[in-house]
């Protein structure tokens, strides 16, 4: 996903003189009590650093940092052709000027939420998947879009959730395609409409967030199968999509509450 590049950085006391980047780069701090100099555009700050502080270098702005112990962050990385496509699709006014505020030592429990779901999801390798790496970043947009444009961008709002012929056309194609990769793009094309639209509508919807209902549908394959006891759990994992059986037993056993062999054991 080249759109949001995200690492979880450990590194050695630096310093980084002043650069700019093509990237909007998004840090959150891990660690504590760590002390660093930073400056991004007319923006300065000298001094501590703890867990959960932000800071947004935009792509247009000139920066330098430095500090003097190890330091622990979740870096993310962000297109601003990606923010542009999202603004578009979301039929934001001004679309066409995106521009980011800078900021230096802030707090924002959104996207510290975001953060971290990436940090769990780098750890567990990939256990959500495409489409729950592909909410995440579109979910990162529209926050930034949102909450740190210096040209308010404010996303058309739309209720009501999907129709009832696109909900049901959306809810036949995940469940003819368990077994593939499924991405948000994938599902927004279904539905015909973009797919910052259509995480919203979805989730109005249905009470889910898309990733959260393929989730949902895995597993209830996953248990018809093992009811059915015909298949090695190996060849459930792979026919309900789930990158390897590791996660599938991870994600069963998160969402059931037993392990697939124990679920089996019971029939």
């Amino acid at each position: 996903m080249d759109s949001v590049i995200v690492r979880h950085d450990i590194a050695p006391a630096i310093e980084i003189p002043t650069h700019k980047t093509n990237y909007h780069h998004l840090a959150y701090e891990l660690s504590s009590n760590t002390f660093k100099a930073i400056q991004i555009g007319k923006e300065e700050y000298i001094g501590n650093f703890e867990r959960g502080d932000l800071c947004l270098h935009p792509a247009s702005y000139s920066a330098s940092y430095s500090w003097e112990t190890t330091d622990e962050v979740i870096a993310m990385a962000i297109k601003p052709d990606f923010l542009r496509d999202i603004a578009e699709q979301s039929e934001c006014r001004n679309s066409g000027r995106i521009e980011l505020t800078s900021i230096i030592k802030s707090r924002d429990p959104i996207l510290g939420q975001i953060a971290s779901s990436f940090l769990r999801e780098m750890a567990t390798k990939g256990i959500g998947g495409r489409l729950y790496s592909e909410t995440l970043a579109t979910q990162l947009a529209i926050h930034l879009l949102r909450n740190y444009s210096a040209v308010p961008l404010q996303p058309k709002q739309y209720s009501g959730g999907l129709s009832p012929s696109q909900l049901k056309i959306v809810i036949e194609y995940i469940k003819a395609n368990l077994a593939e990769k499924i991405g948000l793009k994938d599902l927004a094309s279904v539905a015909k409409i973009s797919p910052s639209h259509f995480l919203r509508l979805f989730k109005q919807s249905t009470g889910l967030t898309p990733h959260q209902f393929v989730i949902q549908q895995r597993v209830e394959l996953a248990k018809r199968l093992l009811k059915e006891n015909k298949l090695l759990i190996i060849e459930i994992s792979a026919c309900c999509g789930f990158a390897s059986p590791s996660s599938f037993a991870k994600m069963f056993r998160k969402v059931v509450g037993i392990t697939p062999k124990a679920y089996r054991q019971q029939f």
